[in-house]
């Protein structure tokens, strides 16, 4: 997204596409707020890593007690990131005399940071409850809404519901259930006012328009995390893929081999060779510090993913140490019907909810993850089967068709290993074109 371009998805845009939900019961008092050490208060999960940041960032550069007097005490305990992880997005609560007057939206574009005023009066009423209210019980979900033939046009938003039920004071009440929904940003329209933190309203620094803040080491892009594979002075895998797996699928007839990659909390990276099969299926070890990982297909299967592989990017990505929270990828190294050795790699690229819309999804309810598994590896697989009939199958675009508006990206290293390029589609439409853009 560029930092001096935003808008806010209208919430009347175009019905849901599919969402997931998580139901809470609980009880959640108000405490003081706090503007030196971020504990988070909310009843939601948040992006705890981002707020801790922006709160550093801000008062780095805030003029406090100017900026209480003039807006209001920020509640950072209370800040909420609505579903959205990746150091991205957030709002905090703004408070004067017990009542939510502003809220402090902060948006990170790159490697800087954002801060916005939004006074949607009824957000504004949702923070007060989730600050004063006893709620005893929340919901989330997220839904993908607007266009989905293009992808451009789509966007995931996320809902919050809670209810709040009786205090002391009104032991006979009615519990109350209010929601809201925040939707991504996109790249295009007007940013909002700027909320300067030396809490002049009217002077510069904002952190608004196009000038922001410097945001303390952002997060690895997907190109980033692609390119730190094969880079020699990081995880290094362009030797064991060459020196190795090509020899196995040359050798192999149906077997597969494999690399499991670990990371540990300050970044040193270690290969491990997984026992080779003789059969077209591999074993990968996920969690703690095993973060990303290498396979081969033979030669008498597809040379692309299963949907049995996007499992395994499942697995890797949700039982990683936190120290290695969104660095997940899995690589299929193979050979394509032209007798070319090629070398894929999907990974999560953003928020999103692929996974869980697909295990929550009514076809699939009552299901196992292992039957689901199968179910959608038939449904690729008889894309590919219609692929491979063509004179010149497209298996990336078969690929790309099936996962088009989620959060899985497919990259494609360069002939020498040097380098990946992301690979696209433009519309889910049959013999859709691939489009690649370089990572370098």
């Amino acid at each position: 997204m560029k930092k001096s371009l935003f808008f806010r998805l209208c919430l009347m845009m175009i019905a849901l596409l599919s969402f997931n939900s998580c139901i809470h019961d609980e009880v959640y008092t108000a405490s003081a707020p706090s503007n030196t050490e971020y504990v988070s208060k909310s009843p939601w999960n948040e992006d705890q890593m981002y707020i801790k940041k922006t709160q550093q960032v801000f008062l780095k550069h805030a003029n406090l007690p100017r900026f209480n007097e003039t807006y209001g005490e920020l509640y950072w305990d209370y800040a909420m990131s609505f579903g959205q992880y990746g150091e991205k997005y957030a709002l905090v609560p703004i408070v004067k005399k017990n009542r939510v007057i502003i809220l402090m939206e902060t948006v990170r574009e790159g490697n800087k940071v954002y801060f916005y005023e939004k006074k949607d009066p009824e957000l504004l009423a949702f923070f007060q409850h989730a600050i004063y209210s006893p709620i005893i019980k929340t919901e989330e979900y997220s839904s993908e809404v607007g266009d989905f033939s293009a992808k451009a046009m789509s966007y995931i938003c996320f809902t919050r519901i809670f209810t709040v039920g009786c205090d002391d004071h009104h032991p006979g009440c009615e519990p109350m259930t209010s929601s809201q929904q925040i939707c991504e940003w996109k790249n295009t329209g007007t940013p909002p006012k700027g909320l300067n933190p030396i809490g002049d309203p009217n002077g510069d620094g904002s952190g608004g328009g196009d000038t922001g803040f410097e945001y303390p080491e952002p997060p690895q892009n997907p190109c980033e995390k692609a390119n730190a594979l094969i880079d020699p002075t990081k995880a290094n895998i362009k030797p064991l893929i060459t020196g190795g797996m090509y020899d196995y699928i040359n050798n192999s007839s149906s077997g597969e081999a494999g690399v499991w990659l670990k990371k540990d909390a300050v970044g040193n990276i270690t290969l491990v060779i997984a026992p080779s099969t003789a059969t077209n299926n591999i074993k990968i070890m996920t969690g703690g510090a095993y973060y990303a990982a290498i396979h081969t297909h033979p030669k008498d299967t597809y040379p692309m993913f299963t949907w049995a592989d996007i499992y395994v990017l499942y697995g890797l990505e949700m039982n990683a140490a936190t120290y290695n929270n969104g660095q997940s990828s899995f690589i299929l190294v193979c050979e394509d019907d032209n007798g070319v050795k090629q070398t894929y790699m999907i990974m999560f690229e953003d928020i999103g909810t692929y996974m869980e819309d697909i295990f929550n999804n009514p076809d699939n309810i009552g299901c196992t993850h292992q039957e689901i598994i199968k179910r959608m590896d038939e449904k690729l697989g008889e894309q590919y089967k219609a692929e491979a009939k063509k004179s010149s199958p497209n298996y990336e675009s078969a690929f790309l068709q099936l996962n088009f508006g989620t959060n899985i990206g497919l990259y494609k290293a360069n002939s020498n290993l040097t380098g990946f390029s992301k690979l696209e589609i433009a519309s889910n439409t049959p013999n859709a074109v691939v489009s690649s853009t370089n990572c370098n």
